[in-house]
């Protein structure tokens, strides 16, 4: 797929209208591509940040993704029209992860501000603000229940949060380095 005019940074996957299977990419010339995944064709080209675009998810209705970029904003774009519906702001830091949790009413960001944000997407308001790492967040993943959060970090650690509360249960040690990924089991038990 081309038509970047810079290295390509973060891409996703996810489903959008009418059942089309969608592809975005962001950059480091700022801006966000979108592509039809079964064709490669390109569908759309979104600007709207003002730094690298590093991190995605498509919300599970496919009407809608999120984008984290380094200018500490997340953009929501709607996905059938590319309108930039609301860009959240909040964070201090560049963003480095973004998750819609499985009601597509919520929405996580990770940043380099060493917090997380839990986001009502309708209001576009924050909902919960979570801070226990000591060092810049990479990712932020829900619990395919929706009952909990993972947030990993430079600083080692995996912290796992209560959703509905904004809670901290348990923070895992035994990384002896930076913790970039994390993953919930499809039935919520295991994290890896």
């Amino acid at each position: 797929l081309q038509g970047h005019s810079a290295p390509v940074v973060a891409a996703a996957i996810g489903p959008g209208p009418q059942g089309r299977s969608l592809i975005a990419s962001g950059s480091l010339d700022n801006s966000i591509r979108i592509w039809d995944a079964l064709t490669g064709n390109g569908l759309a080209c979104w600007h709207g940040h003002h730094d690298r675009i590093v991190a995605f998810d498509f919300r599970r209705d496919g009407t809608m993704l999120a984008s984290g970029c380094w200018d500490a904003r997340v953009g929501l774009w709607d996905t059938r029209s590319g309108e930039l519906l609301r860009f959240l702001q909040g964070h201090s830091g560049p963003i480095e992860g973004v998750a819609f949790h499985p009601s597509g009413e919520l929405l996580a960001s990770a940043s380099w501000d060493r917090s997380v944000r839990v986001w009502d997407v309708r209001t576009g308001q924050i909902v919960h603000t979570l801070e226990a790492h000591s060092n810049g967040l990479e990712m932020v993943v829900f619990s395919p229940d929706g009952r909990l959060l993972a947030s990993c970090a430079c600083d080692h650690l995996v912290c796992v949060w209560d959703v509905q509360q904004g809670q901290l249960l348990y923070t895992l040690h035994g990384h002896t380095s930076w913790v970039r990924c994390v993953v919930f089991s499809p039935d919520s038990a295991l994290l890896a």
